[in-house]
């Protein structure tokens, strides 16, 4: 019996290795035909996130309303991706924190380091990833927007059916999720982080 144990032990200890490092790879899906939602996100540590908020919050509270943030923003794009049949990721900045991220995805979820100079590279990167993995259709979201629900996922989705690229706009003149059906990277090639980011986005991809 405890051969039988230790015997079992190792299965499952190799079992996890093999689905940690198979995450933590960038696998996306083993399925044809498949849409991937990728959802970017920074390491929580005070002082690198939500700055803007500081001096009213502490570097120390802003990274913990940022850990929460983020919390809810993977808790709704699991489920998005249960309900979309959407293969998840987690793209993460900076790549010393992937480990660390890891812990915090959903256990369906890729988990990848970002890779490219600036927002709007690492966005095309994603975008290359997905489509080179055999995805149909490549959604990318932030981390900073979590009224950003399953709901509105599912309205860019069945809009890919028709439009090339469908973005779900914020108040704040820029996107909370962004969708393409082809893999056109390059319309993320001009500045970021701007009240115009919609605007210069969908100029681009009129190109």
């Amino acid at each position: 019996a405890g051969a039988h144990s230790r015997s079992r032990l190792r299965h499952q200890r190799s079992f996890g290795l093999q689905r940690s490092l198979r995450r933590l790879a960038g696998y996306v899906s083993d399925r044809p035909d498949f849409a991937a939602l990728v959802v970017f996100a920074k390491d929580p540590q005070p002082g690198q996130v939500k700055t803007r908020m500081s001096p009213a919050l502490t570097p120390e509270v802003a990274a913990a309303f940022y850990r929460e943030m983020l919390a809810d923003v993977l808790a709704e794009s699991e489920r998005a991706c249960e309900t979309l049949s959407l293969a998840g990721t987690l793209t993460v900045s900076p790549k010393p924190a992937l480990h660390r991220l890891a812990q915090l995805a959903p256990m369906s979820f890729s988990v990848v380091a970002q890779s490219g100079d600036g927002l709007g590279a690492r966005m095309a990167y994603e975008v290359k990833r997905g489509f080179a993995s055999g995805a149909r259709c490549v959604i990318l979201r932030g981390s900073d927007n979590p009224a950003l629900g399953a709901e509105e996922l599912a309205a860019v989705v069945r809009a890919l059916d028709t439009h090339d690229v469908v973005a779900s706009p914020d108040p704040d003149g820029g996107y909370g999720a962004i969708g393409l059906r082809v893999a056109a990277g390059e319309i993320f090639d001009h500045t970021m982080s701007t009240e115009e980011v919609l605007r210069d986005t969908l100029a681009r991809a009129a190109e």
